[in-house]
């Protein structure tokens, strides 16, 4: 008797020990790249892990991608539409539907090395970690007509430590893109809050969360993974709205139900103020013989203002 394949593309067999979830919007070719990625991941049996797709296009764009990666490949893919918009439902989706005892999460624009898989979930098995975080080098693709360091230093993560625990200082530094995590981390039915869903901060979030559960957290410089960086995104404008959203979710973390904590959200708010002063003072001064670090200043600066103006009517809207 064959194994029932439950809904999956490609070839059955039993549960398999590891799920890649990877959430997309729209971004066909970049997926393409992701899930070839996953494919040629080194170190695993057929079928050892699988990939769930989440789809949050309404039209189900992606599906046609996944089906064409999976034709010929040893792994498992599972492809899911989720018509609810925004970052959280698509995670959440991808939670559910995820067979394996560990949940490793890669963005539709990232790429990952071949050894990348086998690097974090070595890296738990190593520590008993509950989560573990991988470097993500950020590489600006097309035309390159933007700031493109800037750009590729804004979306790397890349900490001086060599592998182990994750220091503190860098805690506020980690996101879902390039992690592994155990299963039992994800508690309830919606483990990424619905409410962060379009402005972004719901990984932070939760791995605020973690660490108040005392989780512990592995860093693994060893699985890599690139993450390409389109024109639009390589623009001032672009860098500019991203840190400030960045520093909205910083403040905005520390007055969420469950874990609030007003004293912080105070000091975050001073912190933006000397940022958004300092910032600004800096950048004019370089603005005509350093023009580089004139730019690197306004990022300071719009970062600042999001830690100030982090409430509800200030809110920016990342996914779109």
């Amino acid at each position: 008797m064959k194994p029932k394949t439950d809904n999956l593309t490609g070839t059955g067999c039993a549960s398999p020990r590891i799920s890649v979830v990877v959430p997309t919007f729209r971004r066909l070719q970049p997926l393409r790249r992701a899930l070839s990625s996953c494919q040629a991941q080194t170190g695993f049996s057929p079928g050892e892990f699988e990939v769930v797709v989440v789809d949050n296009c309404p039209h189900g764009t992606a599906k046609a991608i996944v089906d064409e990666c999976s034709h010929h490949s040893r792994h498992h893919f599972r492809y899911e539409n989720e018509l609810t918009p925004g970052f959280s439902a698509a995670r959440n989706r991808g939670v559910a539907r995820a067979r394996g005892e560990l949940i490793a999460f890669l963005d539709d624009d990232e790429e990952a090395e071949p050894g990348w898989l086998a690097a974090l979930v070595a890296a738990q098995r190593a520590s008993g970690s509950d989560a573990v975080f991988g470097a993500v080098l950020g590489q600006c693709d097309g035309l390159l007509r933007g700031h493109v360091e800037l750009a590729e230093k804004e979306m790397t993560r890349l900490f001086p430590e060599p592998a182990g625990p994750v220091p503190v200082r860098y805690i506020a530094k980690l996101g879902s893109g390039n992690s592994l995590f155990r299963r039992d981390c994800f508690a309830g039915p919606e483990p990424f809050d619905l409410s962060l869903g379009l402005s972004g901060g719901e990984d932070s979030a939760l791995i605020r969360k973690l660490v108040a559960d005392g989780r512990q957290f592995t860093w693994c410089p060893e699985a890599r993974v690139k993450e390409f960086i389109t024109e639009e995104r390589q623009t001032l404008r672009y860098l500019l709205k991203r840190r400030f959203s960045c520093g909205q979710v910083r403040t905005s973390l520390c007055v969420m139900p469950g874990y609030s904590n007003t004293a912080e959200a105070m000091i975050w708010m001073m912190v933006g103020m000397v940022q958004v002063s300092l910032g600004t003072l800096l950048a004019v001064a370089t603005s005509v013989f350093k023009p580089d670090a004139a730019r690197r200043y306004l990022c300071m600066a719009s970062g600042g203002l999001g830690k100030v103006l982090w409430m509800a009517p200030f809110r920016v809207r990342r996914y779109t």
